[in-house]
């Protein structure tokens, strides 16, 4: 999935920090790097 998939799937208008964040999970989700998540309470 490219970025700009995404974006289009989202009916508002994205900040431009919203889309480097999905630009970076999608690159991270791509690298096959064991990823570590927080556990959020």
């Amino acid at each position: 999935m490219k970025s700009i998939e995404v974006v289009a799937a989202i009916f508002f208008e994205l900040t431009n920090a919203q889309k480097r964040v999905i630009r970076e999970i999608l690159g991270d989700m791509k690298s096959g790097k064991q990823m570590n998540l927080v556990p959020v309470a």
